[in-house]
């Protein structure tokens, strides 16, 4: 699987977004001649992603998880009837500072195991 990148995303949602480099650069607390070096990143810090996210409307943490759900079946009223079922739940994980990708699933198995 062709890896993209999270700069490449910020610019795509930045170029969306109508706000000037400069403004986008001011409100994320870098100097515009950093943000050319923002949308090379292949990763950004999560306390400055969450700024990013919430100044471009745009969640970039639902993005990125790659989470599928259990196959589950669901059984009929009728015996030896089941019908395959989609299982749809938000999850929302709230996340300061620096954390990796094992953490990251850690916690969603955490919660997943609390809620189910």
């Amino acid at each position: 699987m062709k890896q993209i990148p999270i700069g490449k995303i910020i610019e795509e949602k930045f170029n969306e977004s109508g706000l000037t480099k400069r403004a986008f650069a001011e409100k994320i607390g870098i100097s515009q001649r950093h943000l050319y070096t923002l949308f090379e990143k292949n990763s950004v810090d999560t306390l400055q992603l969450q700024r990013i996210c919430e100044i471009l409307h745009f969640d970039f943490f639902a993005a990125f998880t790659d989470y599928r759900a259990p196959k589950t079946k669901v059984t009929s009223e009728e015996p030896g009837e089941s019908y395959p079922a989609k299982v749809s739940f938000k999850l929302e994980i709230n996340i300061s500072g620096k954390i990796n990708k094992a953490e990251i699933m850690e916690a969603v198995a955490e919660e997943l195991n609390r809620r189910f």
